[in-house]
């Protein structure tokens, strides 16, 4: 789309070292208004989705490269914050029926949000998970950052909220990464839930059959 076009650009132009003082500065907040901007559009776009019921086009799906890809894609956001994202996948296949795009959108918005909500300098494990004698493949996202607080925790799954520190926080969402989450996981027969706990992090996790 232009505005992930922009942002790519704006990206590139944030790595060139040659742009020092005011104009790098000003190419930097370019960049992270047009990823709030992109972000806002696509929670939004599947929401809207969502609520009008999420039909699904199901193809084969190699959830190992889904979970890489998306990690891969993310690296700079937590570069950016000096976080280190790590990723530790299963040596065995997880094979599946599923919707592509969707599965990688559900993920980047767990993966998002861990980034966003982790204090400078922390770190992010992604986990691929197969639970053979359960027939079971789990995705597993824990960061260090604020938490949620225990009486909201499963109010995060309702669309437009956001937990109250992480408003008091003056980090920016839309409050609807979560909602989109789960429909997706639902979607495809699986569920979604998390732990969590305040000061000391949260561990998202996708269950799929």
């Amino acid at each position: 789309s232009p505005l992930t076009g922009l942002l790519w650009a704006n990206q590139t132009l944030a790595k060139d070292e040659s742009l020092r003082g005011v104009p790098h500065k000003t190419i930097e907040e370019m960049r992270q208004v047009t990823g709030h901007l992109l972000e806002s559009v696509n929670d939004i776009l599947d929401a809207t989705e969502a609520e009008s019921g999420m039909k699904l086009a199901l193809e084969n799906c190699d959830l190992r490269e889904i979970i890489r890809s998306t990690v891969k894609d993310l690296e700079f956001a937590a570069k950016d914050k000096d976080l280190l994202l790590t990723l530790d996948l299963s040596g065995e296949a997880m094979l599946l029926l599923g919707h592509k795009s969707k599965l990688a959108r559900a993920l980047s918005n767990i993966i998002s949000n861990a980034i966003k909500y982790s204090k400078r300098g922390g770190q992010v494990k992604v986990r691929g998970i197969v639970k053979r004698e359960e027939k079971i493949y789990q995705i597993q996202v824990e960061d260090h950052g604020l938490g949620i607080p225990p009486g909201e925790q499963e109010k995060i799954f309702n669309g437009f909220y956001r937990a109250s520190n992480a408003i008091k926080s003056k980090i920016k969402g839309t409050g609807l990464g979560m909602y989109v989450v789960k429909e997706v996981g639902e979607a495809h027969h699986g569920t979604v839930s998390l732990a969590s706990k305040v000061g000391e992090g949260t561990t998202v996790t996708i269950t799929l059959p």
